[in-house]
């Protein structure tokens, strides 16, 4: 069951906060996935406006209470050509998709940002076959905001 909670104002504001952080940084997305939930589509089109991303958000409704499994299952499908996708999702699973990725433990608060740069090329990512088994290091989190 998805629960419909709307953004507040302090999500609002954390969600402007990380699209202009995006921008400053130089790390706005070639893509955009999020989940359908209230909350998470809210931050990603206020993400969008912020950092001046051009493209369309991909919306996921399987997102909603899907484990990391799900997520890089969903990345998978994501164009070779891109290479900054930013998935805006749900705990316990995105704390654990990075943890996935890179072997190290964060806890990533409501409206957080982790960049993480993958050891790999966007072919690799497709070749992955069987998600569940990668519990090897292919990347770290350079920069990490709250």
């Amino acid at each position: 069951m998805i629960v419909i909670r709307p953004l507040n104002k302090r999500g609002k504001n954390d969600a402007l906060r990380m699209g202009k952080l995006l921008q400053k940084e130089k790390l706005i997305p070639d893509g955009i996935l999020s989940s359908t939930a209230m909350r998470a589509s809210a931050t990603a089109e206020s993400v969008v406006k912020a950092c001046g991303y051009k493209g369309e958000v991909t919306l996921k409704r399987s997102l909603y209470a899907a484990g990391p499994e799900k997520y890089l299952q969903l990345l998978r499908g994501i164009p070779n050509g891109y290479m900054r996708v930013l998935v805006v999702g749900h705990n316990p699973s995105v704390e654990e998709l990075v943890e996935l990725l890179t072997s190290e433990i964060h806890l990533l608060p409501t409206c957080s940002l982790a960049h993480l740069n993958l050891q790999i090329g966007s072919n690799e990512i497709h070749n992955l076959r069987i998600f569940s088994f990668i519990s090897f290091f292919i990347g770290v989190v350079d920069l990490f905001l709250v």
